[in-house]
């Protein structure tokens, strides 16, 4: 790759790097409210001691409005300012077919919530750094979508700061949705480059295949966030439905990409290609988030216990991505242009 390519990988790591300082400074400003919903408005989850349940809700409410607004007003919700450290927004719910009103406080993030916000970049910060690191040790077409993947999930750990304005607001979580969903095509595309170019690639509609439904997903979220459809049962469960197949296809074709390398290969070919690490790295990075992401699908008041920490192993796949890539370079094993 030219000086121009790297130069370009570098402004965007250094885009995403301030993206993600300005996200970290704000994490002191964000609140925490302490519960959980199905995506539907049911309540799933109530973190004990948190503001939720000292207001008094419980699991199994159906939350109707917030501060107001009722929950189904996509537009009024989305130019609603998030809630600032101790205001107090009145949460209208329904519990066994009878109405209650209850006051929750927002508290500054604390505990667990604000732990986890913070290793959150860290996580995004192996996506970032381990992915230009490979890129930058030895610029080929698999590091370069490795990186390419890199800066797309590194966006997504890493976060954004918060704006005030709703139009930056959308214009903004519009860049992030669209540029993570195709880190899942960019994700497969990798897999299938290396260690060894697929006869797949070889096809003329090859990119359309791969990032179309990208695409087309991240059209329909984005036309969703700037004209906020009434946000009706109906609506909830079909994108619920739409995301799941669309996280679940491509995981799914990645996973099944990747083992079908590992099985077709020799054990001294896994050992030099880095399929090895790329196993282990995804068996246990990406294992208890697939496991628990089809448990939501399938039972969203599932709550298994430490979820909350699995999203961490996440930060595997880029380290040993990157170590396998780089060790089959130490020995010329490259793979073809994507």
């Amino acid at each position: 790759m030219s000086e121009r390519h790297r130069t370009k990988f570098l402004a965007l790591a250094a885009v995403v790097l301030l993206s993600g300082l300005g996200g970290v400074m704000d994490i002191s400003n964000q609140t925490m409210t302490g519960y959980q919903t199905d995506g539907n408005n049911k309540v799933i989850q109530v973190t004990p001691g948190g503001p939720a349940e000292a207001a008094g809700l419980q699991v199994d409410d159906m939350i109707t409005s917030i501060a107001g607004i009722g929950v189904e007003d996509s537009k009024a919700q989305s130019a609603k300012p998030r809630a600032a450290i101790g205001e107090v927004r009145t949460y209208e719910v329904m519990r066994s077919g009878t109405a209650v009103s209850l006051d929750v406080t927002h508290t500054a993030l604390e505990g667990t919530p604000r732990m986890l916000a913070y290793l959150g970049t860290v996580v995004g910060l192996c996506f970032l750094l381990f992915g230009l690191w490979a890129y930058l040790r030895g610029p080929t077409p698999a590091t370069t979508l490795l990186a390419i993947f890199g800066l797309t999930f590194g966006l997504a750990f890493l976060g954004t700061p918060y704006f005030e304005s709703m139009t930056i607001r959308n214009l903004v979580s519009a860049v992030v949705v669209t540029t993570i969903l195709l880190g899942f095509a960019v994700l497969l595309h990798f897999l299938l480059a290396f260690p060894s170019r697929r006869p797949f690639l070889e096809k003329a509609s090859a990119t359309k295949i791969l990032y179309g439904p990208a695409i087309v997903v991240a059209v329909l979220i984005i036309w969703v966030n700037f004209f906020q459809p009434t946000a009706t049962s109906t609506l909830n469960l079909f994108f619920r439905i739409v995301i799941g197949l669309f996280f679940v296809g491509y995981f799914g074709l990645s996973l099944l990409t990747f083992l079908r390398s590992y099985a077709s290969a020799s054990p001294e070919a896994r050992s030099i290609s880095g399929l090895n690490l790329m196993l282990v790295g995804t068996v246990l990075g990406l294992g208890p988030s697939v496991v628990t992401g089809i448990i939501g699908l399938v039972s969203p008041s599932t709550i298994l216990p430490g979820s909350q920490y699995y999203f961490l192993l996440l930060g595997l796949l880029p380290i040993t991505f990157a170590l396998a890539t780089t060790k089959a370079q130490s020995i010329g094993v490259t793979a073809s242009a994507p």
